[in-house]
C-alpha cells in the first residue's frame, strides 16, 4: 500500500529536487534510513550530484534515522525545525555515522554546510 499523504516520498522527491546541494555530503552514495513512530519507513539516497527519496526500507542504510513523523523530516531538511531541538524533544536521533547524518540536515538547505568543512 502506498503512503498517502503531503510528506510521501514522491512529494519530498517534488520539494526537495532543485534544493539539494550537490557534494554537500560526500562523493560516494549514502543511504540515510528513515524510521517513523507515526510512519511508514522510507530511505534517501544520496549521490554527488543527486538525492532521491524512496518508499520503504533498503537492505543496506549507510545509517539510520529516527524521527517521530515525516513532518518533522520535512521541517529538519527545510531549517524550520533545529535539530538539536528535535533532539533534545524526542523527535530525532540518529544510529551510526553523526556527522553525516547533521550533513545531511543542510543538504537542502540555502545554507549549506560542505563536506569539506566537516572532518569525517
Amino acid at each position: 500500500m502506498k503512503y498517502k499523504s503531503a510528506n510521501s516520498a514522491a512529494d519530498f522527491n517534488r520539494q526537495f529536487s532543485g534544493a539539494y546541494h550537490p557534494g554537500s555530503i560526500t562523493d560516494v552514495t549514502v543511504t540515510f534510513q528513515c524510521r517513523f513512530t507515526k510512519d511508514p519507513t522510507l530511505h534517501l539516497i544520496t549521490t554527488a550530484t543527486n538525492a532521491v527519496f524512496v518508499e520503504g526500507e533498503t537492505s543496506t542504510p549507510t545509517l539510520t534515522l529516527y524521527l517521530d513523523s515525516r513532518e518533522t523530516l520535512n521541517g529538519l531538511l527545510r531549517g524550520s525545525i533545529d535539530g538539536m531541538n528535535a533532539f533534545m524533544a524526542g523527535q530525532y536521533r540518529s544510529d551510526g555515522h553523526i556527522v553525516l547524518s547533521q550533513l545531511m540536515l543542510y543538504a537542502f538547505r540555502d545554507t549549506s554546510v560542505s563536506v569539506d568543512k566537516m572532518s569525517i
